[in-house]
């Protein structure tokens, strides 16, 4: 490569604090300068240490912190227009829970995941990084319209197969599975090393998903009801599930933002004030009207405190999670009424510190736990040379205040800049 194709593809982010995300503690390098070239981190070295090649592009980052960029490990993809925002909040890669062959109603119309995520993987779109599930696996009576029900192991056998063959990144079990189809389900995919997340199902439990080491449990499913708010299993029993959880090595999504829009019919329209409202068209605001009226009516807990008591009991699981040294990954369930693509990723730190992490316990979650658990630590993660360079740069520091993460100046994704006026744009 000569040296003008060298310096025409750098950038260079100068003066910077780095959380870099390797170390055990909240450690900031202060007064860094870190290089990227095309999609990579090339190399990082302290302020001044070497000169800037003339003809880079420089950005000048005194007083700004420099993130790995974040994941959000549980998301539903609804609509193209979903991807951009994600960008715009700093989320550059994200965890689709629910993949579609494409799906057109009279209130939903939503894209075929696989053709999504080969865009994005082309660079044709603005969007992150997409790891999907295939359709929802689930038994009868079905919880949800458009989800498969999968009545016989033999079924089940046949519906793993078909979808790895289709090219989903995973599966994805849900509430009403049968025992002897959820562990068929689950030896399907073991054999073909594909692993399986999602819900804890009824007549599985916790202990049965445990035993079967199923990836992920998503929602803290098998720990409590969120129609109730009662834990499922004896409150003196949370630490050694929690021991278990861990020995298992299975990775826990909470997704605590979700419950935490549940706040009431009555205050419904003050919740659609929300910025992410504006990305809506008619049709999904009349869907998400109609979704939210129907979560609210399974919750079947009576006092007017639901998000307080959500986060309380699902603090106390985080913390024996946590304490146990179980796997944590962020998750918002994005797609749900009022969780919005990106937004609510800051929304989810914010509850997680809430819960009991350090705020850098809880970047974490969104940073080197997420990349573990995609098998991606090698890619994204952490900021270090060889990595791609997907970065956040923030305002100030969130190891104070985690509520910082949103105070954007600018985003890398792949090696492209996107500045503040740029993100301005996407949204």
């Amino acid at each position: 490569m000569s040296g003008t194709e060298r310096q025409s593809n750098l950038i260079v982010l100068d003066d910077v604090t780095l959380i870099s995300m390797t170390g055990t503690e909240a450690l900031p390098q202060v007064r860094k300068t870190v290089f990227v070239e095309r999609e990579m981190v090339s190399l990082i070295v302290d302020h001044g240490q070497m000169a800037i090649p003339e003809g880079a592009k420089v950005i000048k980052c005194s007083g700004k912190f420099l993130l790995p960029g974040l994941v959000d490990c549980h998301v539903h993809i609804r609509s193209r227009n979903d991807l951009p925002q994600y960008i715009a909040n700093g989320v550059t890669t994200v965890v689709n829970m629910w993949g579609f062959e494409g799906l057109k109603t009279k209130l939903l119309s939503v894209p075929n995941t696989l053709e999504l995520r080969e865009e994005v993987s082309f660079g044709d779109l603005v969007s992150p990084m997409i790891y999907t599930a295939g359709p929802i696996l689930e038994g009868k009576p079905r919880a949800q319209p458009f989800m498969d029900e999968i009545t016989t192991p033999e079924k089940a056998q046949v519906e793993v197969q078909k979808q790895i063959e289709a090219g989903y990144d995973f599966l994805k079990v849900y509430d009403n599975l049968s025992p002897e189809v959820y562990t068929a389900i689950i030896e399907a995919a073991r054999q073909k090393g594909v692993n399986v997340r999602g819900h804890v199902p009824t007549a599985v439990g916790l202990n049965g998903a445990l035993e079967q080491r199923q990836y992920s449990i998503e929602h803290l499913t098998g720990y409590i009801d969120p129609d109730t708010t009662e834990y499922l299993i004896p409150e003196i029993k949370i630490h050694s599930f929690a021991e278990k959880t861990a020995q298992a090595g299975v990775w826990n999504c909470p997704t605590l933002v979700v419950w935490q829009k549940l706040v009431g019919q009555d205050k419904y329209d003050e919740m659609a004030k929300h910025p992410g409202m504006k990305h809506l068209s008619r049709w999904q605001r009349v869907f998400q009207r109609k979704a939210f009226s129907e979560m609210m009516k399974k919750i079947k807990y009576t006092s007017t405190h639901y998000t307080k008591r959500m986060l309380e009991i699902s603090s106390v699981i985080i913390k024996a999670l946590h304490g146990a040294g179980a796997r944590i990954i962020l998750g918002t369930d994005a797609g749900n009424p009022f969780v919005f693509p990106g937004y609510s990723v800051h929304e989810e730190l914010k509850y997680l510190v809430q819960a009991g992490l350090s705020p850098y316990e809880a970047l974490k979650t969104a940073t080197v736990n997420a990349a573990k658990s995609l098998g991606r630590q090698n890619v994204i993660g952490t900021i270090t040379p060889g990595k791609r360079a997907d970065l956040l740069l923030i305002e100030d520091n969130p190891l104070i205040d985690i509520s910082k993460t949103s105070k954007i100046f600018g985003v890398l994704v792949e090696g492209k800049w996107f500045s503040k006026e740029d993100l301005a744009g996407l949204v």
